[in-house]
This record gives C-alpha cells, structure tokens and sequence, in this order.
C-alpha cells in the first residue's frame, strides 16, 4: 500500500500521465479531420477523456485551440530578445504557430463531410455532388483537390542502402480514394499499405545473425556447471 502510494504521488508518475493527456489531445484532433483506424483500447481513452470526438469538426476555435494549446510543445524563439525594448515578445512564437495551426483547421472544416458523402457512391458528378453540399461548382472542386492533396503524404523510401538519398514516396493515408474523369467523381477504396512482410523479414534475419554467433566454449561450460549445481 505504501509503495503504491508514493508511486502515485511521485513527480514522474503524474509527467507520464500529463504526456499521455498530452499525447491522447493530439490525437483526437488529428483522427477528426484525417480519420484513421485506431484500436479499441486507444479509441475508448479518447472517449474518456474527451467524449464525442466528432464533435471537433464544428470547428470551434475555442475547443480545438485549447486542446493544441494544452498538448503541443513550447514553442520558443530561436533569435535572441532585443533588451533594448520594454515590451514582452515571449509569446509571439506560441501565437505564431497556434495562427498558422488555427488556418490549416479552417481549411479542413468541410474534408470530413466531403469524405462522407463520398463513401456513399462509386462514382457521381461533380456538379450533384456540389448542389447537394450547397456548394459552387468552382469552390467545390478547389476542395476536391485540397481533399486529395491532403489525403497523401511524403513518407522515407527505406528500400535502399542509404535511405537518407533515395527520396520520398508518396503514399495514401485515407482507406478512400478518388479520381475526376470528365466531370465525374469516382471512388475507390484505397487501402493503406502496411508492410507486415518487411518487419518478418528483418526479424528472421536477426534472429539467423544471432543463430550464427559462436559462444565461446568457456561461458558455455560455466553455465552449464551452475547448472548442474543447482
């Protein structure tokens, strides 16, 4: 009882939880507006901790900025503060990045709904799919293509010897995919690639470099001694 009460008490076990808080905000702002497949255990801290993460994609600036103002870093400015001058810029760093993080939300606002109505077909015009979101025609399609732009990102190609110059490979992050052809939308499942082969490979090549490592005989009848003695 005693050790488990100065463990609960200790410093460090209260930094671990604030960083899973932490951490957990993060997430529940990045599975709103770039929905992701995340396991059960994961999903039902979310709801714990903050409810109906749905609830994120109203865009209230006072919701999604408190929780990027709770869970990121302290942003700091790397020039040198001028001493000659009276007045505080030690926050222009944060509010620097909580503006550009607030515009890329206000951007994203409508993916999901998009996202949405695009899962229900396999392919639809453009212009429906606009009277039905009460869109423009023109505006819609810039959403489109901002959808589709952030739906992809640069990940490392690791296949080679060096993978510090082979480049980067763009690869899909949403499981929906789509494509424009001749005023229509089609939509396709996009599934992620997850590379379970690469990771068994390398785990049995480590474990036929371990197989061919020589014990010195030594060590091998040392413990084989104290083994027989016990």
């Amino acid at each position: 009882g005693r050790i488990k009460q100065s463990h609960v008490r200790s410093y460090q076990y209260e930094q671990v939880n604030k960083r899973v808080d932490q951490m957990l905000a993060l997430l529940a702002i990045c599975i709103t507006f770039q929905p992701q497949h995340v396991d059960e255990s994961t999903m039902s801290l979310l709801k714990d901790k903050f409810g109906d993460i749905k609830s994120l994609r109203t865009g209230e600036e006072s919701t999604v900025m408190g929780l990027f103002t709770y869970a990121s870093p302290k942003f700091v400015t790397p020039a040198p503060p001028n001493y000659d001058v009276i007045d505080d810029y030690h926050m222009d760093a944060a509010n620097l990045q909580q503006k550009m993080f607030m515009a890329e939300i206000k951007q994203q606002l409508i993916l999901p709904e998009i996202r949405s109505y695009l899962s229900l077909y396999t392919s639809i015009e453009v212009k429906k799919l606009s009277d039905l979101m009460e869109i423009e025609e023109e505006m819609f399609r810039s959403h489109l293509l901002s959808l589709k732009h952030k739906s992809h990102s640069a990940r490392a190609d690791m296949s080679g010897e060096n993978p510090m110059i082979q480049g980067t490979d763009v690869k899909p992050t949403s499981e929906l995919g789509f494509y424009i052809d001749k005023n229509v939308v089609h939509v396709e499942d996009a599934k992620v690639e997850t590379r379970f082969g690469e990771f068994f490979v390398k785990q049995i090549d480590r474990l036929n470099q371990m197989s061919r490592i020589q014990i010195p005989r030594d060590v091998f009848h040392g413990a084989k001694g104290n083994l027989a003695t016990r």
